[in-house]
């Protein structure tokens, strides 16, 4: 990865511990790590788009946490909590807010999405972004930090004229009007060919003018070909695998909503959407092993309740 990459990041550890935390770490050799298993106790994770797209984690061991906590707050902490996790999420904010600050006078505009916060070492972080990742250990006398990210370059300018033409084809699709939508959506391609929504778009048209073939080759392409997964992206990837099921399809409608798991594991509805398909495909032990996952995140959800009751018993 780019040296501009990195440095931006090294500097924003050690401008936020250093300076509000008043807490040494000193940045050892970077290593690339294949899989998406925290190396610390506490996590956040954020993406960052603009004229670069990547994603970052900041991963935090316990007792690193409890000196900052204390130096900063004053407070002693015992235990991984909901004030110990919000603290991972706002150390993690700052950090991102001062390697954007130097990205910017880099020359690259940036903007973040709000951090999502898991807890327990070897948790699966949902960076949404194939590929190795760049770990940056930071190592100092109270505990260690481990900062994780992965970049893809593209052109703001061409990213933003893609994402006006794929609303232009959704307004057109929604009013019926197949040619045109088409129209907006493959311009959109030329500029993006990564706009999820776009391709999403283009497919219902292939679908609705029975053009099967080059519709289940973009589908094929929506469930595979972006690199940096945004949250956006969750409701693209769960559009698509609705019309999939619909269409039978329920392989692809299933791939779908893995994707979109990919962007959040706490969503009830993409877990209850997969269950369903799992069970039209005839796969009831994975159906209710989503459905299991839908009732834990929301106990109340009254038609998990009814899956598990008339279809799952």
């Amino acid at each position: 990865m780019d040296v501009k990459f990195i440095n931006p990041f090294l500097h924003g550890v050690v401008e936020v511990l250093g300076t509000m935390a008043k807490t040494k770490v000193e940045p050892f050799k970077p290593l690339l790590k294949q899989n998406r298993r925290a190396l610390g106790d506490v996590s956040a994770v954020m993406t960052l788009s603009g004229e670069a797209r990547g994603s970052l984690a900041a991963s935090f061991t316990f007792d690193l946490l409890q000196h900052v906590i204390m130096s900063m707050l004053g407070e002693r902490v015992t235990q991984v909590d909901n004030h110990v996790k919000d603290m991972v999420g706002e150390l993690t904010n700052m950090i991102s807010g001062v390697a954007r600050r130097f990205f910017s006078q880099q020359g690259l505009r940036m903007v973040a999405s709000l951090p999502m916060v898991v807890s327990g070492k070897g948790s699966i972080l949902p960076h949404g972004l194939q590929g190795p990742l760049l770990v940056i250990p930071f190592k100092g006398p109270e505990g260690e930090l481990f900062v994780e990210t992965g970049f893809r370059e593209k052109s703001y300018e061409m990213s933003v004229t893609a994402e006006q033409e794929s609303k232009r084809g959704m307004r057109q699709l929604s009013q019926g009007d197949l040619n045109q939508a088409a129209a907006h959506f493959t311009e959109a391609l030329k500029y993006d060919r990564d706009n999820l929504q776009a391709s999403l778009g283009l497919s219902k048209v292939f679908f609705a003018t029975g053009q099967r073939g080059k519709a289940m080759a973009l589908v094929a392409d929506i469930a595979t070909s972006a690199d940096v997964l945004e949250p956006y992206h969750k409701h693209i990837f769960n559009a698509s695998g609705i019309m999939m099921r619909e269409l039978g399809m329920y392989d692809e409608a299933i791939s779908m909503y893995q994707r979109a798991l990919e962007v959040t594991r706490e969503d009830e509805n993409l877990w209850f959407n997969l269950a369903r398909a799992y069970y039209m495909d005839g796969k009831q032990a994975l159906a209710r092993r989503a459905i299991s996952q839908c009732l834990r995140i929301n106990p109340e959800m009254k038609e998990a309740h009814l899956v598990t009751k008339k279809l799952l018993s």
